[in-house]
């Protein structure tokens, strides 16, 4: 399936079809679906913009139409259920080596375009700036950080290599990445999301469990997906992990 950005507001009207609409028999979908997205986004979105959400999503081959007992009605197509299915940015890594990865660059101002896609590449790659010009990180993608930066032609410009002496730094360098706050948000996602999911399900309920998976997905977009031996103590991320688990089971 080709690559598709969706708003949050599509995911919901995604599982409204795919969940809700079949039990409500498909009737007044956009009134139902303003309520909606009051109750669970805050948000009092117009008739005009909801039409052209469903447009956007027909056009992308993530709903099609049906003639229900005589009247034509929006539904979830085959792509759209596929696109529903929770995926996380996970990169699988091997056990730390215990060294840390560092990228110094001092590109000139002049080749503005093509620095900004270095540095751009580089953080893409999990790095973070500890100075001006210097990224550091404990995965080894070096040698992807140099094939990026030779393509770009401004390895002349760049040093990289690896330590194992951090020791004295080791605290500074692990702010540059707000573990703690991360971690304070897995916390608050685990019990968030433990006491919606103790509550009685409803017919919406598949609703509530999007926008929980949704919120879990965002945090786990933002952790570094540092190694063990770096994360505060406890880590609140293979609880909340767990209980992202057992939502996306929940309906």
């Amino acid at each position: 399936m080709k690559s598709i950005t969706t708003k949050p507001s599509q995911l919901i009207i995604l599982t409204y079809l795919a969940f809700v609409a079949p039990a409500l028999r498909f009737k007044n979908t956009y009134t139902t679906l303003r309520k909606i997205f009051t109750q669970y986004l805050a948000t009092d979105i117009k008739p005009g913009t909801l039409r052209k959400e469903f447009f956007e999503l027909k056009k992308n081959n993530l709903i099609t139409t049906k003639t229900y007992y005589g009247k034509k009605v929006y539904i979830i197509s085959p792509a759209g259920l596929l696109y529903l299915s929770p995926r996380l940015p996970t990169i699988k890594l091997d056990l730390w080596d215990g060294r840390w990865r560092i990228v110094i660059c001092k590109i000139p101002s002049i080749q503005k375009s093509i620095k900004e896609k270095a540095l751009n590449k580089i953080k893409k790659l999990g790095f973070k700036e500890a100075l001006k010009g210097t990224f550091i990180s404990p995965h080894p993608f070096l040698s992807l950080v140099e094939r990026s930066i030779i393509y770009l032609g401004v390895r002349q410009y760049c040093l990289l290599f690896e330590t194992q002496n951090l020791d004295r730094e080791i605290t500074s360098v692990k702010k540059i990445w707000g573990l703690e706050k991360i971690n304070k948000r897995y916390r608050s996602y685990y019990v968030k999301a433990r006491k919606y999911l103790k509550k009685e399900k409803d017919i919406y309920w598949p609703l509530r469990a999007k926008i929980l998976e949704q919120d879990f997905i965002r945090i786990r977009e933002r952790d570094p997906n540092f190694p063990t031996e770096l994360l505060p103590k406890p880590w609140h991320g293979e609880k909340a992990l767990e209980m992202f688990k057992k939502i996306t089971k929940s309906y």
